[in-house]
């Protein structure tokens, strides 16, 4: 296989390892010093470029220019090459003969304002509760009302000034002193801030133009209607199921090694130097048909490849570590250390009888 490097190699990095932390001599280790194994990894996937052709009618404001777009005549007969390499694609086309331009059925590009009916503005009532004493304390002679009736007033006052602690001033309405509330000054009500008592609120929606512009054509007065074709290029991924699992030891640092990477378009042939196994993982896929939907077809396909060697070298004897070795950044071998199995368990069965020495003298001191 392909990035296969030598036992020779995999102890001269484990050597250097454990040199480097002072776990050995610089004689190195001999063959007999350490057990090898390796996992030869498999991963990657199938990458399906899915066409879909459509077409429809389109419309767009004002005069457009089609002229940059491709013409057809029959959406499915439009020569397009197959991509070459995985990529997404959106082409736009017009059908021959079917581009029109036409009025708009507005007033010149503009309609009258649905929320004032084009009057400009809208009805308003002249007054409104006052907002220091909300209409209840306007006056403190609020039953006899200074023994006059208050009446309406003959247009609403203009707000005063009015604070927590501005005293309260004559009443206008029944004319008694200190009783009024400093701002409507006894009538509950003062003049509107946004028709100033007219009874005629000018339209925020037109700018009392009394029309707006046409959501139809945006205000171009005129629309293009033509035919349009749309193909769209996605991509769909098929994964390979891997003939064998990446080490539980280095799963996350496997993510960062230096991955030998091929990229085969469709009907290339696979590498020579896959095994059984890994051949028996991707044929399969790619004699499985692709997940289509309406209107859509399979235009090409490309097998990603990945693929990386992990060797797992064990010291013999008494030894409570393992170490894995694998291509890192740049090429560079590089080696994680790990605790044995036998030593995780061992160091487990520890802990539990050293836990279980603690409950037992606790319960002898009670």
């Amino acid at each position: 296989m392909a990035g296969e490097f030598s036992d020779e190699r995999i102890r001269g990095e484990i050597s250097a390892y454990l040199g480097r932390h002072g776990r050995t001599g610089k004689q190195g280790l001999r063959p007999e010093d350490v057990t090898l194994s390796r996992w030869h990894l498999l991963e990657g996937e199938v990458i399906r470029c899915i066409e879909s052709r459509t077409e429809g009618i389109r419309h767009a404001p004002g005069d457009v220019d089609l002229a940059d777009r491709p013409v057809y005549d029959d959406i499915n007969g439009y020569p397009l090459a197959a991509p070459k390499v995985p990529v997404t694609k959106s082409v736009e086309l017009v059908r021959r003969g079917t581009v029109h331009r036409a009025a708009c059925g507005c007033d010149n590009g503009r309609r009258q304002c649905a929320r004032c009916e084009g009057k400009g503005h809208r009805a308003c009532e002249p007054a409104e509760v006052c907002s220091a004493c909300e209409g209840v304390r306007a006056c403190t002679q609020y039953l006899r009302h200074g023994g006059k009736p208050p009446g309406p007033p003959p247009r609403p006052p203009k707000p005063g000034p009015a604070t927590p602690q501005a005293p309260r001033v004559t009443c206008e309405g029944c004319g008694t002193a200190e009783s009024a509330c400093p701002r409507c000054r006894g009538w509950g009500r003062t003049r509107c801030s946004s028709c100033k008592a007219t009874g005629r609120a000018p339209c925020k929606d037109c700018g009392e133009r009394g029309t707006t512009a046409c959501g139809t054509c945006a205000g171009q007065g005129s629309l293009t209607t033509w035919t349009g074709g749309l193909i769209t290029w996605r991509l769909d991924s098929d994964p390979l199921p891997a003939p064998q699992q990446r080490p539980r030891a280095v799963r996350s640092e496997l993510d960062t090694g230096d991955w030998q990477v091929t990229l085969l378009a469709g009907g290339e042939p696979l590498p020579d130097d896959l095994s059984p196994q890994m051949r028996a993982a991707v044929e399969p896929v790619l004699r499985r048909p692709a997940k289509l939907r309406a209107h859509e077809r399979e235009r090409a396909y490309w097998v990603d490849l990945r693929r990386i060697t992990v060797a797992r070298g064990e010291l013999t004897g008494p030894h409570r570590r393992e170490f894995y070795v694998f291509p890192g950044p740049g090429g560079r071998l590089r080696v994680v250390g790990r605790l044995t199995r036998a030593a995780k368990g061992r160091a487990a069965a520890v802990a539990v009888a050293v836990l279980a020495l603690v409950v037992l003298a606790l319960l002898l001191v009670r």
